[in-house]
């Protein structure tokens, strides 16, 4: 066998056992449905935003001197990240969630950036909830997680997390929570 070959037959394997070892994790890992992706991209997004946020003003986006703050999506906070404000001198766009649809039969604004009435601004996810985060005041350190379930802390700077399908914070079993991802 030249060596040619044999490098062939070792690539050919490798990739084989890759293979087999993506299929096994995707088997025994949650299934996650399209609704879900949608918010996990949203929360990604807004953590990216948070995190260029302090490069570019070396500071968090929210006015506190305490070690962590937690916060929602409302137009006070999504402000700071859109367009001209206290925090956002420049008017940098950090994050544009995209425009919410407005669902005639359950009422409620769905998915992105409220763009008209009272909620204007605001960052909603799929059940019209606000996102909830918690932010820590200095990039460095750890967050205690927001679950009440768990003393867990992790090295982040930003959670984020999604009521998820029954649209309740207080539920965590179905939450969608950027520390999973």
């Amino acid at each position: 066998m030249t060596t040619q070959t044999k490098v062939g037959t070792i690539g050919a394997g490798l990739i084989s056992l890759l293979f087999i070892v993506l299929v096994i994790r995707g088997t025994s890992s949650p299934l996650i449905n399209t609704y879900d992706i949608n918010e996990i991209n949203t929360m990604a997004n807004l953590k990216t935003a948070v995190t260029t946020f302090y490069t570019d003003y070396r500071r968090m986006p929210v006015d506190s001197h305490e070690p962590f703050v937690d916060l929602r999506t409302d137009k006070a906070f999504m402000r700071h990240l859109s367009e001209e404000s206290p925090l956002n001198p420049r008017g940098t766009v950090f994050f544009d969630g995209g425009t919410a649809q407005f669902s005639s039969e359950k009422q409620i604004w769905r998915n992105g950036v409220v763009s008209e009435g009272d909620r204007y601004g605001e960052l909603v996810d799929r059940n019209g909830n606000y996102y909830r985060l918690r932010i820590r005041s200095l990039i460095d350190g750890e967050l205690g997680l927001p679950s009440p379930e768990t003393n867990e802390t992790v090295a982040k700077h930003v959670l984020i997390w999604s009521a998820g399908k029954d649209g309740d914070f207080d539920t965590w079993k179905d939450n969608i929570k950027s520390w999973d991802y």
